[in-house]
C-alpha cells in the first residue's frame, strides 16, 4: 500500500520513507535552497520541498529491484539556506555536507547547480558524471565563479577533466567549447544518445572516467522538456526520463553521493519534481539490493 500521509519535520515536508535518524542512516537526503545565479525562470531555491511533497506519490517496493524503500535507512537532514551570495553558499553547502558525509550516500537537492561542486568535494568523489543539457565550462560568468554555469568547470577542477563526463550536452557557448577541447573534456551529447543507445553512452563514460569513487549530478534540464519542463533554462531535444533512470540503475551500485538540481516548480504542474523524487528513489531502490552472489 502507499504510505498517503507525509510525516513533517520543522516547517518541511520529509522525503518518503526517510525513517530512521542520523545514527541509523546509511544514506542522507538534504537540500539546498538557493537559486541566485539563475539567468532565465526564477524559483529553482523551491526545488527541494516540491521534491520532497512529490515524493509520497510513489510505492515503496520497487518491483524491478525487488527492493522496499519503506526498509530503507535514510535520514532526511533538512534544507541549507537561502544565502546572499554564490560564495556564501558554497562555503555553507561544502560544510554541511562533509558533516553529512561520513561514509554515507550523500543526495542532495537543489536548488540551483552552482551547489553541486560543494558535495562532490565533500564526498571526496574521484569522477563525476553529469547530466546536463548545457555543458556549464564557463570559467565564471556574470562575475561569479560559483554560478550555475559554471558547475561542470568547477568539478573538472576537484576531479580533473578527464574524470568528468556530462551526458545530453546540447547547448555550448564558444569559449567554453574551445576551454573544453583545451582541457581534454569528453561529453555526449543528446543526439549521441539517440544515435548510439544510452547503454552504449553509459559505457563509453565509465570507460572515460577512470577516478572512482563516482558521483552523478543530474540537472533535470538535461532531460527534454517534454519530460521535465519545470527548469529553469529548458532545452529542447534533450534525453528521455527513461533514459535518466537507465543512467541511474546503472550508477547507483558505484556512487558515493548524487544530486538532482534546477528544478523549478512554478513552472509546472509538479511532474518535473516528481521524476526528480522518482530517479532519487530508483537510486535508493538499487542501491538496496544485495551484492550479486550473496
Amino acid at each position: 500500500m502507499k504510505k498517503n500521509l507525509a510525516r513533517t519535520y520543522c516547517e518541511y515536508v520529509l522525503f518518503a520513507d526517510a525513517n530512521v535518524g542520523p545514527n541509523e542512516a546509511d544514506s542522507v537526503l538534504f537540500g539546498v535552497r538557493y537559486g541566485g545565479t539563475v539567468s532565465f525562470r526564477k524559483g529553482t531555491e523551491n526545488g527541494p520541498c516540491a521534491i520532497r511533497e512529490e515524493s509520497w506519490n510513489f510505492e515503496t517496493y520497487h518491483w524491478e529491484h525487488g527492493t522496499d524503500l519503506e526498509k530503507s535507512r535514510l535520514f532526511d537532514a533538512g534544507d541549507i539556506g537561502p544565502f546572499k551570495t554564490p560564495d556564501e553558499m558554497a562555503t555553507s553547502v561544502c560544510a554541511r555536507a562533509k558533516e553529512l558525509a561520513h561514509g554515507n550516500f550523500l543526495i542532495m537537492l537543489g536548488g540551483e547547480h552552482s551547489a553541486t561542486p560543494p558535495v562532490v568535494e565533500a564526498t571526496k568523489a574521484k569522477g563525476a558524471i553529469v547530466v546536463d543539457a548545457h555543458l556549464d565550462f564557463r570559467d565564471s560568468y556574470h562575475d561569479s565563479k560559483n554560478n550555475h554555469a559554471c558547475a561542470t568547470r568547477r568539478i573538472a577542477e576537484l576531479v580533473g577533466a578527464e574524470n568528468v563526463h556530462p551526458i545530453g550536452v546540447r547547448s555550448i557557448c564558444f569559449e567554453e567549447l574551445a576551454d573544453a577541447r583545451r582541457n581534454g573534456l569528453k561529453y555526449a551529447t543528446s543526439v549521441d544518445v539517440r544515435e548510439k543507445g544510452i547503454d552504449k553512452v553509459i559505457d563509453d563514460a565509465l570507460a572515460a572516467v577512470k577516478g572512482r569513487p563516482l558521483y552523478l549530478s543530474i540537472d533535470i534540464d538535461g532531460i527534454d522538456p517534454a519530460y521535465a519542463p519545470g527548469t529553469g533554462t529548458p532545452e529542447p531535444w534533450g534525453i528521455t526520463s527513461l533514459d535518466a533512470k537507465r543512467i541511474v540503475e546503472r550508477l547507483a551500485p558505484e556512487l558515493v553521493g548524487m544530486d538532482v538540481v534546477e528544478v523549478c516548480p512554478a513552472c509546472d504542474n509538479g511532474d518535473t519534481a516528481s521524476l526528480a523524487a522518482r530517479l532519487v528513489r530508483e537510486a535508493l531502490a538499487v542501491r538496496m539490493k544485495p551484492p550479486i552472489g550473496k
